[in-house]
C-alpha cells in the first residue's frame, strides 16, 4: 500500500513538473514576425501562430497534440472558433476569423480613458511529449478599434499672414499624433463663416509611423480640425478639436534687443537652442515687415527654418531674467 502511494506521488510530481517546464508561445505573422507578448492585442486582420516551447524558448514537437481556440462570450465561458488550423505541431489563427460580426455576441472589454474595445481569446493545448502529459492554455486579447488619437502641435509655419487684411493663407502645422492600433490618421478641416455655413475638406496628415510626427497643410487661419484614427476594424474620432490661433503680427516697440541662446547666426537651415532654455517657449518668428512666419509652441533644441527665404527675421521669445519678452535678430542665409 505504501509503495502504491509513493508511485502515485511520483507520478503526480512528474506531471506537475512537465506542466511547469512548458508554455505556449504566440508569434504574430507579419512581414517580420514578432512575439505576441511584445506585439500586444491582435487586430482583427492579424494572424497568429502558437507553439509549445520549453524553458529555453525552443519549440518542441509533441508526440500527441490537440488544439482549440475560443473567444469569451461571458466571464470564463469560451465558444470555439473554427477559423484556426493545426500546423507544424502548433495552431494558426487565421485573419478574418469572423469574430468581428458573428453570433453569439462575444464579451467586450474596454480600458478606462481609451476608446478601444477588445475581445478575449484563449488557445488551449492538450497532448503528450516524451511520455508526459501536458495541458496548457494562453489568454490574449483581440483589438477591435484603435484608441482615440492624441494630437500635439509642435510648430506652425505661415507663408502668408496679415491680420490687418485678415489674411491667413498657405500654412502647415507640424503635429505629433499618437493612437494605439491605428493604421493611419486622417482629419477634417472645418471652416465656419459668419453666416454659420460650414464646409469640410479632407486632408490626410503625413505622419511618420515610428515617430508619429507629420505635416498637416491648411489654407485658412479660422479653421478647426477633427482627427480620426483608422484600422481594419473601424474608425474613432478624437474627442477634442484643434483650432488654429490668430496671434499678433507686430513686434512691440518696447521690446529690448539682447543676446540670447540661439546659434548660429547667420543661420542656413537649423537654428539651435542652448540646453536648459525650455522656459523661453513658446516663441514666434517674424519677417522684416512684421508678419508672423513661424510659431513654435513647445520646447525643442532645433528649430527648422529651412523653408524661410533669405533675409532678416526677429525671434520673439520669453525672457527668463526679466519675466517679460525679448527679441533676437536672426539673419537667414
Amino acid at each position: 500500500m505504501k509503495c502504491l502511494v509513493f508511485i502515485l506521488i511520483v507520478t503526480c510530481s512528474l506531471s506537475i513538473y512537465a506542466q511547469n517546464n512548458y508554455t505556449l508561445s504566440g508569434t504574430v505573422i507579419k512581414s517580420s514576425d514578432i512575439s505576441l507578448d511584445e506585439y500586444g492585442a491582435l487586430l482583427l486582420d492579424d494572424s497568429c501562430a502558437f507553439h509549445v516551447v520549453d524553458n529555453l524558448g525552443k519549440i518542441i514537437n509533441p508526440n500527441v497534440c490537440e488544439w482549440d481556440f475560443g473567444v469569451e462570450i461571458e466571464q470564463g465561458n469560451y465558444v470555439k472558433v473554427k477559423d484556426a488550423v493545426s500546423l507544424d505541431y502548433g495552431i494558426v489563427i487565421n485573419s478574418l476569423a469572423g469574430y468581428g460580426h458573428s453570433d453569439p455576441k462575444y464579451r467586450r472589454y474596454t480600458i478606462e480613458n481609451d476608446s478601444s474595445v477588445y475581445f478575449k481569446g484563449k488557445v488551449t493545448f492538450s497532448g503528450e511529449y516524451q511520455g508526459q502529459k501536458i495541458q496548457l492554455d494562453k489568454d490574449f486579447y483581440i483589438n477591435l478599434l484603435p484608441s482615440l488619437p492624441k494630437v500635439r502641435v509642435l510648430d506652425v509655419t505661415w507663408s502668408n499672414y496679415d491680420a490687418q487684411w485678415n489674411i491667413y493663407d498657405d500654412a502647415y502645422m507640424t503635429i505629433q499624433i499618437t493612437s494605439d492600433r491605428m493604421e493611419y490618421i486622417y482629419s477634417w478641416e472645418q471652416y465656419s463663416s459668419f453666416t454659420g455655413h460650414i464646409m469640410f475638406s479632407f486632408f490626410t496628415a503625413d505622419v511618420d509611423a515610428d515617430k508619429g510626427i507629420g505635416l498637416l497643410p491648411f489654407y485658412d487661419g479660422d479653421r478647426c480640425f477633427r482627427f480620426f484614427s483608422y484600422n481594419f476594424s473601424g474608425t474613432v474620432e478624437c474627442e477634442d478639436t484643434l483650432y488654429t490661433a490668430k496671434v499678433a503680427t507686430s513686434i512691440p516697440p518696447s521690446v529690448k534687443m539682447e543676446n540670447v541662446p540661439f546659434y548660429p547666426n547667420p543661420v542656413e537651415n537649423i537654428l539651435f537652442v542652448q540646453d536648459g532654455m525650455s522656459d523661453i517657449f513658446p516663441l514666434s518668428i517674424y519677417d522684416s515687415r512684421g508678419r508672423l512666419v513661424k510659431y513654435v509652441g513647445v520646447p525643442m533644441s532645433e528649430i527648422d527654418v529651412s523653408n524661410l527665404i533669405q533675409g532678416v527675421y526677429f525671434v520673439l521669445y520669453r525672457n527668463k531674467s526679466s519675466q517679460g519678452e525679448a527679441t533676437f535678430k536672426m539673419m537667414k542665409e
